[in-house]
Parts: structure tokens; sequence; C-alpha cells
């Protein structure tokens, strides 16, 4: 896990650097933290991060410039403008920025971004196969496709095929992560393995096909452009 800080304040870059580190320390969790005094410095890296505090009002280079191009190559990438305006509060949204936070940031506020950005964190990269053997985890990219079989779940990966003691409801509510959509009652579908779409079917990118409800088709389909849009 990557985090990076970019503000032309070296003063609030050393500041947040500490926080962050210590919040990191007392939860024991592995992770760089990487400070940017200057915009053009950090364009060249931005897509190497998991969680972004980007200053919005950068002297060389627009902030929203630089999350403009994080999003044309991940929609995963977390970005926390930060700013001394509210106004620019509406600009964030185009972006699909995760946090919007005013200067001076409290430790409280910092904090709390932390633990959200964690459990969507957490969340995004894996998940649980419980079978009647063990509880598999798998990261949620691996994953194709989750279809309903009675009582019990069908999990497809790039590698295996699994048969999960879980209902695909259960799935549905666990996976907190903007790649998967219910397609279907029957079919949970991972967006980037997605090949063609049709009126009623989808076809994936290993060649098999799933359903596509009437229903919530429309709500699909804006789903699948914002990701064809801004995915990775």
């Amino acid at each position: 896990m990557k985090i990076a800080i970019c503000d032309d304040e070296k003063q609030i870059i050393s500041d947040y650097s500490k926080l962050i580190n210590d919040y990191l320390y007392e939860n024991n969790i592995v992770c760089s933290v990487d400070g940017f005094s200057d915009g053009n410095s950090f364009f060249q890296l931005s897509n190497e991060y998991d969680l972004v505090f980007l200053d919005y009002d950068l002297p060389d280079i627009n902030g929203m410039d630089i999350a403009r191009n994080i999003r044309k190559n991940d929609g995963r990438i977390m970005i926390v403008f930060l700013t001394a305006y509210s106004e620019h509060v509406y600009d964030s949204f185009e972006v699909d920025a995760f946090r919007y936070l005013l200067k001076p940031v409290s430790k409280e506020k910092l904090y709390e971004t932390l633990d959200k950005f964690l459990n969507i964190y957490n969340h995004n990269r894996k998940i649980t196969i419980p079978t009647n053997t063990a509880h598999i985890s798998v990261d949620a990219d691996e994953v194709i496709y989750i279809e309903a079989a009675k009582k019990h779940t069908k999990v497809k990966t790039t590698g295996n095929e699994y048969i999960a003691n879980k209902a695909i409801s259960v799935y549905q509510t666990e996976i907190a992560n903007p790649h998967f959509f219910r397609t279907h009652r029957g079919y949970i579908v991972n967006m980037r393995y997605i090949s063609t779409v049709e009126k009623n079917t989808i076809t994936l990118t290993n060649g098999e096909i799933v359903l596509l409800s009437s229903k919530c088709r429309d709500e699909f389909n804006k789903s699948y452009m914002n990701y064809l849009k801004f995915g990775s």
C-alpha cells in the first residue's frame, strides 16, 4: 500500500506525513508515505499510489488536472483534495474524489479519513470464499463472476472455480468494489472481464455468457460507461 501527499507547503507535507505514519504504526500497517512539494514531480508517479492527498491549488499545475490524469488510468485510487476554499468542492465530483478536506486538517479528521479509506481498501482487495474444506481469500481483481447456485454460489476466478457456502445476496452486501455489478438475480460480474454487452446477455473475456436483467439494464449501462471512462 502506498500513500502520497502533494502540497506546495512543505510544512503541511511534514505534519501530515508524521500523523499518517503515527496512524500506520499504531494500527500495525505496512505502508510507504511519500511527499511531493510540486505538482510536476508528482504528476508522472501519481498512478502508483492507493491514496493521494492532493492540494487543489498547486502553483505549477492544477490539482484537478492531476486528478483527471489519475482517473484516465485508474478508477480505484482514492483522491483526497486539500484546500482552503470550500467553493471547489463541487468540482471534485467530476473526478469522484473520496474526500474534500479544508485546511487546516485536524488529526481527528485525518484519522477518520484513513479509517474509512482502509475499510474500503480492505474490502475492495479481498473476497472470502467459504467452502466445505476451507475459507479461501482471493484478490477481488481475480474474480470474474459470482453465480447463484441455490443456497450456494459458484465463484469463478482467473485460475479456479469454487463452490462457496455463502448466498449471492451476502456477497452483494459484502463487496464494496465499484468494479462489481449484480447484473441479474443470479449473477455478480466483475466489469473488468466484460467483453461485449448485448440486450439481455454479457459475454465475458473467458467466453462465458451471463444474464443481464431488464430491470437493472439502465443502471448497469451507466455504471459500465463510468467504468470504461475511469476504470483500470
